[in-house]
């Protein structure tokens, strides 16, 4: 198995690595919470591999689950969605290396473990009886430019197998460079993870995460609906999630935008077997306007990549 950077897409899905080439009418110097005046089209450039298990500074490369770009020294944030089962949560810096006709290859840069409030790493999966309860689900990541920190997400666990259950709430937190603490953003009791058919499912909350141009909102969207929204996407059937938008000042939501996803693509073979939509990522335009990538998935089918 391998982990395939694509230089063909806009925006980032499981761990797959899709990078923008947008042409802004703004030839000024780049601006890392700016946007592109508009995307026109995208056009597929290439891909590169990471091999599986390939090693990097003492941790397992793979499950890359955000990317961002920092502009002023032309290096991408990667997130990887490692709970901790191989090493502490965290996420890694790379240069990838591509223009307009080839992508030849991703050179990793550096890799930073991710720091819980009070100052320790999070506990490796079955370290102790109690390293469940402090599960998460790594997802999103943005270079914050106003601040020189990162926004990252978890979009939280929920486990009914288990006595008493994990119900472990999704965040989305800012962190220095260093992956040292700097604050949790205000989670609505809404999108809470409880025992019940409520709140958010398990697997389905904040996944894509954007800055608005000019720095002022943080978008973050609910992978799949919460419980109160209706049922999963389906073959066949669509579904409505939300959009949130944080004011980053406060760090409390300000908006939430309901969003339709697409049916499941496919059925899948045979038709009790495994099947999803979501929302990956999202891309602030503006302050208004989004760019929302879905991925859907049914057991069977071969994989399709538009």
């Amino acid at each position: 198995m391998s982990k395939i950077f694509s230089a063909a897409a806009l925006l980032l899905a499981g761990s797959a690595l899709p990078v923008l080439l947008a042409c802004d009418k703004n030839d000024d110097a780049p601006d890392a919470n700016a946007a592109p005046t508009s995307v026109a089209s995208l056009r597929y450039i290439g891909e590169a591999k990471v091999p599986f298990k390939q090693e990097y500074n003492g941790t397992t490369l793979g499950g890359f689950s955000g990317l961002d770009y920092r502009p002023d020294n032309n290096s991408y944030y990667l997130m990887s969605d490692d709970p901790s089962d191989l090493q502490p949560v965290r996420y890694y810096t790379a240069a990838l290396n591509f223009d307009e006709k080839s992508f030849s290859g991703v050179t990793f840069t550096g890799v930073t473990t991710l720091k819980r409030p009070d100052g320790t790493v999070f506990p490796k999966t079955g370290s102790d009886a109690t390293a469940i309860y402090a599960r998460i689900d790594p997802e999103g990541i943005r270079y914050d430019a106003a601040t020189g920190h990162v926004i990252w997400s978890s979009e939280g666990v929920r486990n009914l197998t288990t006595t008493p259950a994990v119900l472990n709430h999704p965040f989305l937190r800012e962190a220095n460079l260093d992956g040292s603490h700097v604050a949790e953003f205000g989670l609505p009791q809404l999108f809470q993870i409880k025992a019940t058919d409520n709140g958010t499912r398990s697997n389905g909350s904040y996944e894509g995460l954007s800055i608005s141009p000019g720095g002022r909102f943080v978008f973050t969207a609910q992978e799949e609906p919460i419980y109160e929204d209706g049922p999963r996407a389906a073959f066949g059937v669509a579904a409505t999630t939300r959009i949130v938008k944080y004011d980053k000042a406060t760090r409390q939501v300000v908006g939430q935008y309901a969003y339709k996803l697409d049916a499941v693509h496919k059925e899948p073979v045979p038709a009790t077997q495994f099947q999803l939509n979501g929302v990956v990522e999202v891309l602030a335009l503006s302050e208004t306007k989004l760019l929302v990538m879905e991925r859907s998935f049914a057991v069977g089918p071969r994989p399709i990549t538009w």
